[in-house]
């Protein structure tokens, strides 16, 4: 049996952009005709949120060890399975019940007829984001430009090596994607020089404008890439979307 290719999107701060990239990059990367399932893993449930998606089936029913339907959305080649409001009585329940944490990654094995799923995980490194390094084949680490963004990488970092030791053995480093970028500042640039210095070959290089654009689409249950087409912000979505395919089919 093929199973698809699973990536998870992680960092332990919050307000850098992982909903908005797993939401924008899952959809780019089902415009070329790959089946794509995008799973919330964040009891915010902001990704079900964006798509306006209200079902029985979740994530909640996977670790309780029921069966779970994705939802396909608007009759494409994008399906999201959405947190529910349960999935919070299992974060508590991680803590003692450490068996949690594997069920999410037979589920996706047991999803052949994907070809790509997208983890989106909360702003934490334990419970529901470890869940998703077990089930994952690669890590997306999203970062900002701005002076606090890249504080506590090292840890992400040592949480990643950590898994790959002892629990997933499968899982990569799939990357830094820059998915909030403010070029015209100094500052900006002079991060972005940082981060591609410190984590050499491993920070593509398309970066993520900060952009107006992106909240608006949210709020109207659409991708920025669907609400507007043409934008700079959508056509760098489409880039960085690129370089990602060529990283996991050459």
């Amino acid at each position: 049996m093929n199973h698809p290719k699973t990536i998870v999107i992680a960092n332990q701060k919050g307000g850098l952009g992982k909903t908005t990239v797993a939401q924008n990059v899952g959809y780019c990367i089902s415009q070329t005709g790959r089946k794509t399932l995008l799973i919330d893993l964040d009891t915010q449930q902001n990704l079900g949120k964006t798509f306006n998606v209200d079902t029985a089936s979740s994530v909640a029913d996977v670790l309780s060890g029921n069966s779970a339907e994705p939802v396909q959305i608007n009759n494409s080649n994008l399906y999201i399975l959405p947190a529910g409001p349960n999935l919070s009585v299992y974060l508590a329940k991680m803590v003692t019940d450490v068996d949690l944490l594997f069920p999410l990654r037979e589920y996706v094995k047991s999803l052949a007829d994907f070809s790509l799923i997208i983890i989106d995980t909360p702003p934490t490194l334990v419970g529901l984001t470890l869940a998703g390094f077990i089930a994952a084949d690669y890590l997306l680490i999203p970062v900002s430009t701005s002076f606090y963004s890249t504080h506590g990488t090292d840890d992400l970092i040592q949480t990643y090596v950590k898994v790959k030791k002892q629990l997933n053995t499968g899982l990569n480093l799939l990357g830094f994607c820059v998915s909030m970028h403010d070029g015209r500042t100094a500052l900006g640039n002079e991060i972005l020089d940082s981060l591609r210095s410190q984590f050499n070959g491993k920070v593509f290089s398309s970066t993520i404008s900060k952009t107006v654009k992106i909240e608006e689409a949210q709020a109207k249950g659409k991708t920025v890439s669907e609400l507007y087409p043409q934008a700079e912000v959508s056509k760098q979505y489409s880039a960085l979307t690129k370089e990602i395919l060529e990283v996991l089919y050459g």
